[in-house]
């Protein structure tokens, strides 16, 4: 009888993937390799396909649990074992080739492992490319004016809701405590923030306020509402902009932050958000500049930005965030950052970096979406979910290794444009 090109050995506790029965040379090794190395690190991870698996890496106990890869076919599961990185697994799981069951932060601790042991850094074509694309938005005022994450924010607003409260704050919390629910979270960002700026400018009650990069409007809501300050938002997405006038009641400049230069009245204190991430090095200089003009003399802003850390993993996980999460994303490290600020006429006030807070933040996005599954999938379809709590989840695991940065600055003009 011809062997099959390929059959998996039924499940046996503590098989190091060296069983599997497979006419793919490419594979078995490949499965060798990895097993090996998850073993090095004390993990293991089943993978199912068929109704028969195997364990890779350590051996487990009767009845332990180990997380699970669960693929659609053997095919899939040769074409994913000869790859196996970040970058091919969460393309296959977003793609609904393959599920995970069993222990998920596991499956994340497999993940990681993975994505430091077998990373690909960006290569040449990959540089070219980006390099074109920010020479574009760099000489092209229309390519650098579009929204690139559009798809992203405008998916139905009462999913993202679901998972990130009632505030819809899509950027870090605060977790004074360490033990806040997300809308105490971002409820404690907020008065930290206002704390901060008051400390300053004095009494915030009827200061003007100007919140770039706005998003669905809560941080405007909050401030007028419990801050009595004068705050206007802008958005550059439409559907945002609808909500926070809708939800929040917020006054909101729709378009690129661009045209703001050309607003009558200045303001006291500007608050940046979660916003640049999106603008390459030379749209952050304008969007710096634009502040200057448009704060009073000694105005302040409050930055807020994720910033690439000195054991940043430059490949697939940037890849995938690039690809299926934020086209056009650009981060820097904070010393760059803060070689703007001064170039652009600002002194830093305060700086602190907050990682641990965004691997908690985005800890409890991932937990709301997981128990709310079934309902955001019926707003936002099963893909979208996948990528959302797929991101989100490797995310945090790379924000509480020191792996991403937070940062939160208190910025204050200096001289005038």
């Amino acid at each position: 009888m011809a062997q099959p090109q390929s059959a998996f050995v039924p499940d046996q506790s503590g098989f190091e993937g060296l069983g599997m029965f497979s006419s793919d040379v490419t594979a078995n090794r490949s499965a060798t390799t990895i097993s090996q190395t998850l073993k090095a690190k004390g993990l293991a991870v089943r993978v199912r396909v068929n109704g028969s698996s195997t364990i890779l890496g350590r051996s487990i106990e009767p009845g332990d649990i180990a997380p699970e890869f669960v693929f659609s076919s053997v095919r899939t599961y040769e074409k994913i074992i000869r790859d196996f990185r970040l970058y091919s697994i969460a393309k296959a799981y977003f793609d609904g080739e393959m599920t995970l069951a069993g222990p998920f932060n596991e499956a994340i601790e497999v993940l990681y492992t993975i994505n430091v042991s077998f990373d690909r850094p960006q290569s040449t074509t990959e540089r070219y490319k980006l390099l074109l694309s920010r020479g574009l938005s760099n000489i092209i005022p229309a390519f650098a004016k579009r929204f690139e994450s559009d798809a992203h924010y405008s998916m139905n607003a009462e999913a993202y809701r679901i998972f990130l409260g009632d505030s819809m704050q899509y950027t870090c919390g605060r977790f004074p405590r360490g033990n806040e629910t997300l809308d105490e979270a971002q409820s404690a960002k907020f008065a930290f923030i206002a704390d901060l700026v008051s400390h300053h400018l004095g009494e915030l009650a009827n200061a003007k306020h100007l919140d770039i990069g706005c998003g669905w409007g809560g941080l405007v809501g909050f401030f007028r509402q419990h801050f009595h300050t004068i705050s206007v938002g802008n958005t550059n997405s439409a559907s945002m902009e609808q909500y926070a006038k809708n939800e929040f009641g917020a006054d909101i400049i729709l378009g690129d932050f661009s045209r703001l230069r050309h607003l009558g009245n200045p303001v006291d204190f500007i608050t940046i958000v979660g916003m640049a991430e999106h603008l390459t090095s030379r749209r952050r200089t304008e969007l710096f500049n634009t502040a200057s003009r448009l704060l009073m003399p000694n105005g302040l802003v409050y930055f807020q930005c994720i910033g690439k850390p000195d054991v940043w993993i430059g490949g697939d996980a940037y890849r995938i965030a690039f690809e299926d999460v934020f086209p056009g994303h650009y981060l820097e490290k904070p010393e760059d950052m803060e070689e703007r600020f001064r170039a652009c006429g600002f002194e830093i006030l305060y700086k602190q970096d907050d990682a641990k807070d965004y691997a908690r933040t985005t800890a409890l996005w991932v937990h709301n979406l997981q128990v709310n599954q079934e309902r955001i999938e019926k707003l936002i379809g099963d893909r979208n979910y996948r990528v959302l709590v797929g991101y989100l989840a490797f995310g945090s695991k790379l924000f509480s290794v020191g792996r991403g940065s937070l940062m939160r600055y208190v910025l204050r003009k200096t001289n005038l444009m």
